[in-house]
């Protein structure tokens, strides 16, 4: 993949996600970019198939990222958002946003969640 040009980031995040064998993922915060390359396109072309909230998922995530804080009912729909993906074969977390990674950690699906980006490497 580096030979390819990917930023080495971007291939180190592939490397582990491949290493722990996850093969299905879900995307929280935004996309990571670096040039013409964004980490979902990467992470696509290492054969792992990354699922994203849709758009109105996102808007709303973002919101509860910004405040730092989530009530009940944000939460609940948060781990209802999860569970789906979970139903879906989802194997991991990944998050640009700590927040939100801690989170899906405290959410009860039992996926691992791997932190990356700014707030995290």
């Amino acid at each position: 993949m580096e030979g390819a040009g990917i930023p080495k980031t971007f291939a180190e995040i592939c490397r582990e996600v491949r290493g722990h064998g996850w093969r299905r993922v879900i995307l929280l915060g935004e996309d990571l970019r670096d040039g013409p390359y964004s980490l979902k396109a990467c992470l696509a072309q290492a054969g792992v198939l990354v699922l994203s909230p849709g758009a109105a998922d996102r808007d709303w995530l973002r919101g509860i990222a910004a405040g730092g804080a989530a009530d009940d009912a944000p939460r609940s729909r948060f781990c209802a958002m999860l569970a789906d993906g979970m139903e879906h074969g989802v194997q991991a977390v990944l998050s640009t946003d700590a927040f939100l990674a801690g989170l899906a950690e405290g959410s009860g699906v039992g996926a691992p969640v791997l932190v990356v980006g700014e707030d995290g490497r």
